[in-house]
């Protein structure tokens, strides 16, 4: 048996199409979205990870504030870093294949602006 063959199901792109502003900006919005989490995502994996390489592991709010986390507290930051660590993993995915689409819907346009109006 062989390898099985995954297929990307696109829809086309036609820039004259009825819908076609409104699949651009679809996937500008989506685009954008995943980018800001993303980076939110980052920022706050990086934060955990210096806290664990630092030995920063304290409480951060409450009346136990500036103590050192327990058990149950490493284990619950550690499994928040992990949880974000695969969150941003998935982004990044979601991102490159909302960035190919918008690559080809831009090429799309690029054609359709050179056959309508020539180079």
């Amino acid at each position: 048996m062989g390898s099985p063959n995954v297929l990307e199901m696109i829809r086309p792109f036609d820039p004259m199409g009825s819908d076609a502003e409104e699949q651009y900006d679809t996937v500008v919005r989506r685009l954008n979205r995943v980018r800001a989490r993303r980076n939110q995502a980052a920022r706050e994996l990086a934060e955990l990870e210096r806290q664990f390489v630092e030995g920063d592991l304290t409480v951060r709010s409450g009346p136990r504030r500036g103590q050192t986390l327990s058990k149950s507290g490493r284990r619950r930051r550690l499994t928040r870093m992990l949880d974000l660590g695969a969150e941003v993993h998935q982004l990044d995915e979601v991102e490159a294949f909302s960035s190919a689409a918008l690559d080809r819907m831009n090429r799309a346009l690029d054609r359709w602006a050179r056959e309508t109006y020539g180079s």
